[in-house]
């Protein structure tokens, strides 16, 4: 059953709620741009209590719920960017996730060398990390299935002083997860500025418009 008219789909403008029968009533614009102030102040602006003001200190230290909800953030920006008709991402779970995360560094999308892969197998001969093309892939596999199943990485872990961004160890990825939660929103708003310019064939305006249809039905 469609949800209900009544129910608050996000914010207006001024902060007064609104609805899915407001939603339903709008044009594609506006339909986007709701959908924009939900993501805003529902997931960019809670999850951001987990991380660093503009001063660079720690609001609160939390490093792994910081890291958690980041890939909750970028699954869910994979299923609306990615998640309908787009050759990046099949509206497979991984697909839309690994889409999102190979963009948050040039480096998450390149072949994983020999002597990493080589590495990964010998620590995790019980794993498949034959999955793993690259980083992106290590970080679906490796952090985000085990940090939000069990609240623990395998070949995936925090650091806040090895590396101010991220790098490979000995048979594992260290992840710095205030740079993980900034990489994250950089790329939130590119692709929201992207769709706002082009017109319903492009793919990432495309997948998001039916994202939205989705919830409505």
């Amino acid at each position: 059953m469609p949800i209900p008219d009544e129910v608050v789909f996000g914010p207006n403008p001024d902060g007064t709620p609104f609805l899915y029968k407001d939603l339903r009533a709008a044009n594609e614009d506006d339909r986007i741009a709701a959908l924009r102030r939900r993501l805003d102040q529902w997931l960019i602006g809670q999850i951001d209590e987990l991380g660093m003001d503009s001063a660079q200190k720690k609001k609160v230290y939390s490093p792994f719920p910081l890291a958690t909800m980041t890939c909750v953030a970028i699954e869910t920006l994979g299923q609306v960017m990615y998640g309908a008709r787009n050759r990046e991402g099949e509206n497979r779970q991984k697909d839309c996730f690994v889409a999102v995360a190979r963009a948050l560094d040039k480096n998450f999308s390149r072949q994983l060398n020999t002597t990493i892969k080589t590495q990964l197998e010998t620590r995790w001969k019980d794993k498949e990390v034959s999955k793993c093309s690259n980083a992106a892939d290590l970080l679906y596999h490796f952090f985000r299935n085990s940090m939000i199943h069990a609240y623990r990485g395998h070949a995936v872990y925090l650091t806040e002083t090895d590396t101010q961004t991220w790098m490979f160890g000995d048979g594992c990825m260290l992840l710095n997860p205030y740079w993980f939660w900034e990489a994250y929103k950089i790329r939130y708003q590119e692709l929201f500025d992207e769709i706002a310019l082009v017109n319903s064939r492009n793919p990432r305006r495309f997948s998001c418009i039916a994202y939205i249809d989705g919830l409505l039905k």
